[in-house]
């Protein structure tokens, strides 16, 4: 748990859609080693972002659910990524199997972005919310969380990933 008071953006969709959408992709292009951790993405212009930052040389850390990798359309999407070199896992709550991994969340440098907002199209139109902040605390401790459950994803659900090898940190 943690307290923070940060000046933070708030979008309530779908009538923030179109800034919650421009708020989310400024912070994915950071020239930052980002950390997203998603329960599923189909947003084609985040896999172009990725993919074009992994070229760029940013390092990059994904993470997502494996109930939504499992759907064929995501698990091209999230092959494309890993083909791409992008470190990618696949998981599930450490708590147990069948329960998901279920954050919308980014951290790239000091900026953040959580929220309910599935990233999908859809995502941004359905009523959720979500925040953007500038938080080091919140990104040293959303870290240390993303690579607690790529190394539960790696040592208990090893099945899962995509990947051929583990990330050379683990």
């Amino acid at each position: 748990m943690i307290t923070i008071t940060v000046p933070t953006q708030w979008f309530f969709t779908p009538d923030d859609d179109v800034a919650a959408l421009a708020e989310y992709l400024r912070i994915l292009n950071n020239p930052f080693e980002t950390w997203v951790l998603h329960y599923g993405f189909t947003l084609r212009e985040e896999l172009d972002r990725l993919k074009a930052a992994h070229r760029a040389g940013i390092l990059l850390h994904v993470g997502v659910d494996h109930t939504e990798e499992t759907c064929p359309t995501q698990h091209a999407d999230m092959q494309e990524l890993v083909d791409e070199g992008i470190e990618l896992f696949v998981g599930t709550s450490p708590k147990g199997r069948g329960l998901i991994l279920h954050d919308k969340t980014m951290v790239a440098g000091d900026e953040c972005w959580a929220g309910s907002i599935n990233s999908s199209k859809q995502g941004f139109e359905q009523a959720n919310v979500a925040a953007s902040f500038v938080s080091r605390p919140w990104a040293d401790l959303y870290i240390a969380r993303f690579k607690a459950f790529r190394r539960y994803a790696w040592t208990e659900e090893r099945s899962y990933q995509l990947m051929a090898q583990a990330p050379i940190d683990l």
